[in-house]
């Protein structure tokens, strides 16, 4: 009987030997299964792939901003002021991009009016909007040029502009001075001529505008009269007003943006019962028209030798001497003459290639005569308020000293007579 129990229990310890270490083998078992996924997991997640690999997963799934935007719009010819229509071919460097656009400011992508096309002749003032699109890619950014076509009259001479250089220079009369800063303009090269005067004139008064003066054809011809072989002489018999009014009315006539108004409402008549706004009107330095150039603007294109040096306040612009030297001054100015000449002849330049900036007729300025500043300034346009007008340059009435151009002329803004014109300027 014990010897059975024995044998009994010894089995029994056998087999719970045998379970034990069962168990233990398959838990390591299962833990080296384990760490060998894990370190298979490991790694796959660390595993180097090839840059192509990379470039083509990026490719399809995130395609590059330089790729999947159609390029924009360029035109070949740029924006601008043209006396001739111009023929605009308007393309994309995105091969085979198709070329929406609108001739009336509207924005190409929401408007109805948009077209599909690449080549417009432009015969008239209009902005051109465009965008770029191509299936599969994202559409380009809008594009723009505006085009301003005068459609003025080709056989008007005498109307050339000069840009000049921004720089920073002494403005003095002589005996008070001021350093003064001026931004980049133009001016006309010549004096405004009867022929251009009588051109816009005319048109002008077709077009709702109203002067006190009709002008007259230099120092010998009849006011208000067609334009004879004395057409490039510069016309006279005008006042400050009537230079404001018809500046507006080129501008208008030529495509551009009149400067001058006054209460929001651009200037169109010169006479004195409309002389309120006038002498209250204000110029809006930004506009692309035709205006007055500053007192500033002028001395400083009459003086300008080369940015760095400037012909003095004592001298005819672009004489080699002051006044007192005759010999000098006669080269550049017509002065103490019995009458006007035609402009841009019997004397020469001066170092912008401007003509007449001293002498043949006394230039209206915008600027109220008034004290020059005691600081610096830049693009100073003269005091608020004022009685009378300044004129610069001097005419072919006066004598040698006053067409230096430190010298201040004045008048009151309805003065006319035979010695009084004006020049143009633009701001850009």
């Amino acid at each position: 009987m014990k010897k059975s129990i024995l044998i009994t229990l010894s089995i029994s310890i056998l087999i719970l030997l045998f379970l034990f270490f069962t168990f233990k083998n398959k838990k390591n078992i299962n833990k080296k299964e384990i760490e060998k996924i894990e370190l298979q997991n490991k790694n796959l997640e660390t595993k180097d792939i090839t840059p192509s690999v990379v470039d083509n997963f990026i490719e399809e799934k995130e395609p590059s901003s330089s790729t999947n935007i159609t390029a924009s719009p360029t035109f070949s010819v740029k924006g601008g002021l043209y006396k001739t229509s111009q023929y605009i071919i308007i393309t994309s460097a995105t091969e085979n991009a198709s070329i929406k656009y609108t001739t009336d400011n509207s924005d190409p992508i929401t408007s109805i009016t948009a077209q599909i096309g690449t080549n417009i002749t432009v015969d008239t003032s209009m902005t051109i909007k465009a965008y770029s699109f191509k299936r599969g890619l994202q559409n380009s950014s809008v594009a723009k040029a505006t085009y301003v076509i005068e459609n003025f009259p080709i056989n008007v001479a005498k109307r050339d502009m000069i840009r000049i250089p921004s720089g920073a220079f002494t403005q003095s009369d002589g005996k008070k001075s001021f350093k003064h800063t001026i931004s980049s303009f133009q001016i006309a090269k010549y004096e405004v001529t009867y022929e251009l005067w009588r051109t816009v004139y005319t048109w002008a008064k077709n077009n709702g505008y109203v002067f006190s003066n009709p002008g007259r054809e230099g120092h010998d011809g009849f006011a208000g009269k067609e334009a004879t072989t004395s057409k490039y002489e510069p016309v006279t018999m005008i006042s400050w007003r009537d230079a404001i009014v018809w500046c507006n009315a080129y501008s208008e006539m030529t495509g551009l943006s009149p400067c001058y108004a006054y209460e929001d409402r651009i200037i169109k008549d010169s006479r004195d019962a409309n002389a309120k706004a006038c002498d209250n009107t204000t110029c809006n330095w930004k506009a692309n028209g035709y205006r007055l150039p500053t007192e500033g603007e002028w001395q400083y294109a009459a003086g300008y030798i080369d940015g760095k040096k400037w012909t003095p306040s004592t001298y005819a612009s672009g004489a080699g001497s002051d006044y007192s030297d005759i010999e000098e001054t006669k080269k550049v100015a017509w002065y103490d003459a019995g009458s006007t000449k035609n402009v841009g002849t019997t004397t020469i330049s001066n170092k912008l290639g401007i003509f007449d900036m001293s002498g043949n007729v006394y230039e209206w300025c915008w600027d109220w005569f008034g004290e020059y500043p005691e600081s610096p300034q830049t693009n100073y346009s003269g005091p608020l308020k004022g009685t009378v007008r300044v004129g610069k340059g001097g005419s072919y009435y006066n004598l040698a000293v006053i067409v230096q151009i430190g010298d201040r002329g004045k008048g009151y803004p309805y003065d006319w007579g035979t010695n009084y014109g004006f020049r143009v300027a633009r701001s850009r």
